[in-house]
This record gives C-alpha cells, structure tokens and sequence, in this order.
C-alpha cells in the first residue's frame, strides 16, 4: 500500500533527522564549504586575481540560490550566466570569469555523473550490507 509506505518512510525519516540533526547539518555545511573553496581555486586556476573571497562567496551563493529556480536541472544554463555576471560586476575580466564558472560547474556537475555511477556499481553489487525488506524497525513509535 502506497499511503502505509509513505507513512513508513516519513516515520522513519523523523526518527533520523532526531537522531543525527547535528551530523546532516555538519555535512551539508562541509559539501557546500568544499564546493565555495573549489570554485574559489577555479578563479584563481583561471588566473583572475582581482576576485576576493567575499566576492567569490557572493558569486557562489547567487549560483546557489538560482539552483533552486526549477527552470532547468540544476539550473543548467541560467546558474553559469548568473554566476559569471556576478563575476563579471566584481571586476573580473568577461571571458576569464566564465572560464572559471564553467570548469567549476565541470567539476561539480559533469563529473559527479561518473562518479555516481560508480558508486552505484558498488552499491549494486555489495550485497552483504543490505537488510531484506521489513526487517528494519523504525526508531520513532509510530
């Protein structure tokens, strides 16, 4: 039944998010650390050095936030105007600054594919970690 599942998963989402809200915030603020530090080495790789790091982090989180604009997956397109535009309007040179978008959307989203790929491959195939269905008992009491 589609609506018990539902109710399963949400249960047991609950308990989770209870459980571990410290470590889930942690990670998230580390994955989005690591991506701001790897889009700030892309600026310096390209050889723009007028960049400061707030500048970097301003252009970082606009890129984000129009992430979350569903026009496009992952804001294909729109997200590297806009970051370069930002970019661009902290006096980074035009063709530089989208240079330095598009190796760190590369990076970020080209090669992600890949390696999640992989990654899958394991997970396939590594059966032994795996609980057969029914067998986990949710944390929050349902």
């Amino acid at each position: 039944d589609v609506v018990n599942g539902v109710l399963d998963f949400r249960h047991q989402s609950i308990g989770l998010v209870r459980e571990r809200w410290v470590f889930i915030t942690l990670w998230i603020f580390l994955f989005n650390l690591i991506q701001f530090l790897l889009l700030f080495a892309c600026i310096r790789a390209i050889g723009i050095d007028g960049i400061t790091l707030t500048e970097a982090f301003a252009a970082f989180a606009f890129a984000r936030l129009l992430e979350t604009i569903p026009i496009t997956p992952s804001g294909v397109g729109f997200v590297e105007v806009g970051a370069a535009s930002a970019l661009i309007s902290f006096g980074g040179p035009e063709n530089a600054s989208t240079a330095a978008v598009f190796l760190f959307r590369g990076f970020v989203y080209l090669l992600e594919i890949p390696v999640g790929a992989i990654a899958w491959v394991v997970w396939a195939s590594m059966r032994r970690w795996r609980r057969p269905v029914g067998s986990f008992t949710p944390s929050v009491q349902q």
